[in-house]
């Protein structure tokens, strides 16, 4: 159980606070590139089934092989950009005076490679940072957006939904190949992670407004030390 901070106590933050801007706009950056290269699959995925289905043909091999390395590179950079992002917002909220919080930052990260338990600890983990973040006194209580299991909804179904698909074409269409029934469960999979990262994109804004908001509150306050905007570290005095 959490540990409920009374509400007629001041947060006590920390003096590890980072501004968050930079990997913010990184990770919304990076979304975006895996937004387009997704919408380059749907368009790949879909001529190889119209290949498939009408003449039985694959795809030429450069261009497979092509668009696999762009849409991998695409997630593997993606992931770690919003990695590190997911573990600085962790970090943020410890330091602007969030206490009991049941996810560390690398746990925070983590929980996402560690099978069966990645299906719901990722999404408790973020759930937490978005509360902390809204405000640290008492954020156990507060509310959270409907945008995160809308988010993480999509975001576990997209890879689940290429099999589904692939299956529901090949036992409800005959004579169409297995393959083309493969290339179009893969198109509709993107077609689902493209609304994941685009609400993820608006959870990682809001995230860094609230943190922001929470910062310049207890700056003016007299709480907080002034972030170094060179090393965007909070300075061992203020």
């Amino acid at each position: 159980m959490h540990d409920l901070q009374d509400d007629r106590t001041p947060p006590e933050p920390s003096a590890g606070f980072r501004n968050p801007t930079g990997r913010a706009n990184q990770a919304k950056g990076f979304l975006c590139v895996s937004v387009f290269a997704a919408l380059f699959g749907i368009q790949y995925h879909t001529r190889a089934y119209r290949s498939f289905s009408e003449t039985g043909e694959s795809l030429a091999s450069p261009e497979v092989w092509g668009f696999r390395m762009l849409l991998g590179l695409a997630t593997l950079a993606t992931a770690i950009v919003v990695s590190r992002w997911i573990h600085l917002a962790n970090s943020n909220a410890r330091a602007l005076g969030a206490s009991g919080m049941t996810f560390t930052p690398r746990g925070a990260v983590g929980w996402y490679f560690v099978p069966v338990a990645n299906l719901w600890k990722p999404y408790q983990a973020m759930r937490e940072i978005w509360k902390a973040s809204a405000g640290p006194l008492g954020w156990q209580r507060r509310p959270v957006s409907a945008l995160l299991p809308c988010w993480w909804l999509l975001a576990i179904a997209g890879p689940s939904t290429a099999g589904w698909v692939a299956w529901a074409v090949d036992m409800g269409m005959d004579g169409i190949d297995e393959n083309a029934a493969e290339h179009m469960g893969e198109a509709v999979s993107l077609g689902v992670l493209i609304p994941a990262s685009l609400l993820l994109f608006i959870i990682i804004s809001r995230v860094h407004d609230m943190q922001m908001t929470q910062y310049r509150r207890q700056r003016s306050a007299g709480t907080l030390p002034r972030v170094d905007s060179r090393s965007g570290r909070v300075p061992d005095s203020a």
